[in-house]
C-alpha cells in the first residue's frame, strides 16, 4: 500500500513537473511572438518610412525591396507558433544576419563594433564633451545658424 502511494504521488509530481515546463515554455513562446509581432510592426514603419524617403531622396529600390521580402518572409511563418519557433530555431539567425547586412549596406547601421578599453575611454570623452556642448548651447544665445554648423558638426569624425 505504501508503495502504491509512493508510485501514485510520483506520477502527480511527474504531471505537475510536465505542467510547469509546459507553462513556461508557453511564456517563452508568448514572449517570442510578443518580440516577433513587435519586430513586424517595427519593419513595417521602417518600409513606410523607406518608401517616403525612397521618393524624397531616391533610396535604393534594392535597399525597399529586400527589406519587403524580409518582412513577407517573417509574416510568412509567423501565424503558427509552432511552425514560427521551429522556423526562428533554424533561420531566424540567417534572417537576423541578412537584415543586418542590409543596415550596413544601405544606411552604415548595425556595424558589430569590438572596441578595446582606449579606444572606448575615447569614445567616452567624445560622448561627453558633445553633451557639454548640447548643454552649452541650451543655456547660452546661439544663433540658428551657428547652432545649425555646430549640430551639423556633432558627432562627425574629424
Amino acid at each position: 500500500r505504501a508503495l502504491a502511494l509512493a508510485r501514485a504521488l510520483d506520477r502527480a509530481l511527474d504531471r505537475d513537473r510536465a505542467l510547469a515546463l509546459d507553462r513556461d515554455l508557453d511564456r517563452a513562446l508568448a514572449r517570442a511572438l510578443d518580440l516577433d509581432r513587435a519586430l513586424a510592426l517595427d519593419l513595417d514603419r521602417a518600409l513606410a518610412r523607406a518608401r517616403a524617403l525612397a521618393r524624397t531622396l531616391s533610396l535604393s529600390v534594392t535597399f525597399v525591396q529586400s527589406l519587403e521580402s524580409l518582412r513577407d518572409t517573417l509574416n510568412s511563418v509567423r501565424e503558427n507558433k509552432s511552425t514560427f519557433k521551429q522556423w526562428w530555431q533554424t533561420q531566424g539567425k540567417a534572417w537576423t544576419e541578412e537584415l543586418r547586412s542590409l543596415m550596413i549596406q544601405y544606411r552604415n547601421i548595425g556595424h558589430i563594433w569590438a572596441f578595446n578599453s582606449e579606444q572606448a575611454e575615447k569614445l567616452g570623452q567624445y560622448f561627453t564633451a558633445n553633451l557639454l556642448l548640447v548643454e552649452c548651447m541650451k543655456r547660452a544665445y546661439v544663433s540658428n545658424e551657428v547652432r545649425q554648423q555646430i549640430e551639423d558638426g556633432m558627432l562627425m569624425p574629424v
